[in-house]
């Protein structure tokens, strides 16, 4: 049975801020004028379980930006970077303190999929962190979302990553967002809030994003975000449904709640007992979460490879629980893919 059960209102995760909207002609325009079913591409279909049956059974693709970072070789902006010892350094997760989980996810799922390709097969321009404006931006379309802090449609943040491109925080211009820390006066997010009953996208910032286009895809099932996470390419899943805190000392995997819309990003995989699992990135860091009662703040799973300890954000959920709660689903290929 399926544990996506309605949740009191008194839950404290209640109080924090969402920002997903789903909309459905939006979805469905994406899917059939830029999205590829990932199910249909040679070398990504069947990728996790030839992974899985040559003996691998926990994957992160977070591990690809880990020495990149700890290196100093990848342009960021002023936020803090996080040293996790022996598993490199990270940026710290993005503590959402409005509606903006959809940039949130959109670009750090961005991000992760350009470290991957660089690391996975040296190719492609230089990994650099992405902006969370820029998604978020792009996909409130306000005859959808109207004004306020009312989110994102995140089949329109495809879009533009498609169309447009993804835009990097070294983007020069009005603001060149690298001078930026991520919350707080003078912060990216303020500029969220002051751009967003207007969300127009600068020419200059076009310009910049331009080089830097990347393909979608729309994985359909368990497997197909698998084999989409296995080929370097996170997913980014808006759903009803979020995950609970697992307990240490439990085998880390939390358990679902209904929470109300909602944007986060898968970038790993894990098997117990022949089990699939996704390792799940969220954004509201601000609390700890998903690792407050966890040392270091970071989970520990059991795999069937033995314990796996997660990265500051991220915690995993039953991947067949998960496509029960029916997610939207958007992968996303490298900056720079598409041309």
């Amino acid at each position: 049975m399926s544990n996506c059960e309605k949740e009191s209102t008194t839950d404290s995760l209640m109080t924090m801020p969402t920002g997903y909207i789903r909309h459905e002609p939006s979805i469905e325009m994406v899917q059939k004028r830029i999205a590829v079913a990932a199910a249909s591409v040679g070398g990504i279909v069947g990728a996790a379980r030839r992974t899985m049956d040559s003996g691998t059974h926990y994957f992160n693709l977070t591990a690809y930006a880990t020495d990149l970072l700890r290196r100093g070789s990848v342009v960021t902006s002023k936020r803090r970077l996080i040293d996790c010892g022996a598993d490199g350094t990270v940026l710290e997760p993005l503590a959402q303190q409005t509606g903006i989980c959809d940039g949130c996810s959109f670009g750090e799922a961005a991000f992760i999929a350009w470290c991957a390709r660089w690391v996975m097969t040296g190719t492609g321009s230089e990994p650099r962190e992405c902006s969370f404006l820029w998604p978020y931006l792009g996909g409130r379309d306000l005859t959808i979302v109207s004004r306020g802090d009312t989110g994102a449609v995140p089949p329109l943040s495809a879009q533009l990553y498609h169309d447009v491109g993804v835009l990097p925080v070294n983007c020069g211009g009005r603001v060149d967002m690298k001078d930026l820390p991520p919350h707080g006066p003078g912060s990216q997010e303020s500029l969220c809030v002051q751009m967003r009953d207007n969300p127009q996208l600068p020419r200059d910032w076009c310009d910049a994003a331009s080089p830097f286009k990347c393909r979608i895809y729309s994985p359909c099932d368990q497997w197909g975000v698998a084999d989409c996470i296995t080929t370097g390419r996170p997913v980014t899943f808006g759903c009803s449904y979020q995950a609970r805190e697992s307990q240490p000392g439990s085998n880390g995997v939390s358990s679902l709640y209904y929470l109300g819309g909602h944007e986060t990003f898968a970038s790993g995989w894990f098997v117990l007992n022949g089990r699939l699992g996704f390792v799940k990135t969220e954004s509201w860091w601000n609390a700890l979460y998903p690792a407050s009662q966890w040392t270091g703040h970071r989970v520990v799973i059991q795999t069937d490879d033995g314990p796996r300890m997660l990265y500051p954000g991220q915690c995993a959920i039953w991947a067949d629980e998960w496509m029960r709660c029916q997610p939207e689903c958007w992968a996303l290929d490298a900056p720079g893919t598409r041309f």
